[in-house]
């Protein structure tokens, strides 16, 4: 498969599950936005959402987190994310004034 997409910041591939043999999701981050491509059954990559996930703005870093669920950093939040409901969990916010700007996590930090 090939995608092209202009202006590209970042690039993340996520599972559904833990115990998924592959990924599912290939997240794309722009710079005021972050776009979910997933494989159809056709295997092809078209757009789909997780609800769980800003997208309105861009993505600094995602990854898989134990226990089923994701992890998506921006400059303003933290959010912890099922990956089998795609529902927001969790989220913890930069306080007033304050950004984020790096991050890097593993499955259990």
């Amino acid at each position: 498969a090939s995608v092209e997409l202009q202006g590209i910041k970042g690039m993340w591939s996520l599972r559904s599950s833990t115990d998924d043999p592959f990924d599912t999701f290939l997240v794309v981050s722009f710079i005021s936005e972050t776009r979910i491509l997933a494989m159809n059954l056709a295997d092809e990559l078209e757009e789909t959402e997780i609800e769980g996930f800003c997208s309105q703005v861009q993505t600094l870093f995602c990854h898989d987190a134990v226990h089923n669920q994701l992890v998506q950093v921006t400059s303003s939040s933290v959010r912890l994310v099922s990956s089998v409901s795609r529902e927001l969990r969790n989220e913890w916010n930069a306080p007033a004034g304050f950004s984020i700007n790096v991050a890097t996590a593993n499955a259990t930090q």
